[in-house]
């Protein structure tokens, strides 16, 4: 439901918070959920993994998310995933 916070990423023993968010998407269809498109919003992007670079909106912590990341969030999240779970034959 939009709007809504459904669950929360898991801390994994990496501590990267990359892992953490692929470790929720990875489980979410075991726990009933189907995750069409996702965006990640963080003012602390080191610890992302390269294949989330493109779901990346990069704020700061100072100011968090602004009016200019409204559009890029929105674009990222009409995006939908190819199931990044399943090996490509």
């Amino acid at each position: 439901m939009p709007g809504e916070v459904i669950d929360f990423t898991p801390k994994n023993r990496t501590g990267r918070r990359g892992a953490e968010i692929w470790e929720w998407l990875n489980n979410a269809p075991l726990n009933g959920m189907k995750v069409e498109s996702f965006v990640i919003i963080d003012d602390e992007v080191s610890d992302m993994l390269v294949e989330q670079t493109d779901r990346i909106i990069h704020t700061t912590f100072k100011f968090g998310l602004c009016g200019e990341d409204v559009t890029p969030a929105i674009e990222i999240l009409n995006t939908p995933i190819k199931n990044m779970f399943e090996d490509e034959a």
